[in-house]
């Protein structure tokens, strides 16, 4: 669930222009509904830059050039890999997915009665993976005030039902490119295809800092900042920790994100 949660964040950041503060930016997430506990988390921008923290989790982002930073504070460990390797990387696990999805419809046809329900299982988790909206349309919202900032509304309906509420404030910019953010969380998140839709609808017509978001559909999560601070960052929050040790990708990525 916390890769999701990743995968959630990077899509709410919309691209706007390139005169943006430093800001330190505190929200609190909860997911399944208002019952669950929910965590903290701080996300630092600088320029092209985004540092993101929940927990054990970091990551790292530097649209300009190009390169994302997975860290491991438990394991000590870091890794550094171009954006392009991840879309790679994800391009070949969404081709999976489908062989998978499509040998396993096959296996469930030949399956004895005991074998089913577990292979249904896995069937459903599959297909919940690769399910995606004929059709997503985006309203504009009313306006409401999120951490002392007026913040724009916008309404996301897929195939007809309401999937998604969001919330934005342009008059905090951030200078991160939101499309190359959409490719870093879709390669190191197992996320619903549907999500993607979602966000990238989005941020067509969004503009500035996402303050609150509230998904319905595939899953409930909501996610609300509390404070965003304005202070010069220091470069040293972009950079790999001192004292950690730097492994390849395959090592680290998949046991540090994906869950």
């Amino acid at each position: 669930m916390a890769s999701f949660t990743v995968c959630s964040f990077f899509l709410l950041v919309a691209l706007t222009e390139a005169l943006a503060q430093d800001y330190v930016v505190h929200a609190v997430i909860t997911r399944g509904g208002k019952e669950e506990k929910p965590s903290s988390e701080v996300t630092y921008f600088k320029g092209e830059k985004l540092r993101y923290e929940l927990g054990d989790i970091v990551v790292v982002v530097n649209t300009k050039r190009n390169e994302a930073m997975l860290i491991s504070n438990s394991r000590r460990e870091y890794t550094v890999v171009k954006i392009e390797r991840l879309q790679q990387l994800a391009d070949g696990w969404r081709k999976k997915l489908e062989e998978q999805l499509k040998a396993l419809e096959e296996q469930v046809k030949k399956a004895k009665p005991e074998e089913k329900q577990k292979m249904m299982q896995a069937l459903m988790m599959l297909s919940f993976l690769n399910q995606r909206f004929k059709s997503v349309k985006v309203e504009e919202g009313g306006f409401d005030e999120i951490a002392g900032y007026k913040s724009k509304g916008f309404r996301v309906y897929g195939d007809g039902k309401l999937v998604a509420e969001l919330w934005f404030c342009d008059s905090l910019k951030v200078g991160v490119d939101v499309n190359k953010l959409i490719d870093v969380a879709f390669s190191i998140t197992l996320t619903p295809t549907m999500v993607r839709q979602v966000y990238e609808a989005v941020v067509k017509r969004a503009n500035g800092l996402p303050m609150r978001q509230e998904l319905y559909v595939p899953m409930r999560i909501s996610r609300k900042v509390t404070k965003v601070e304005k202070r010069a960052l220091p470069e040293s929050l972009f950079e790999p920790p001192k004292g950690f040790t730097k492994v390849e990708f395959e090592k680290l990525g998949q046991s540090a994100i994906v869950k």
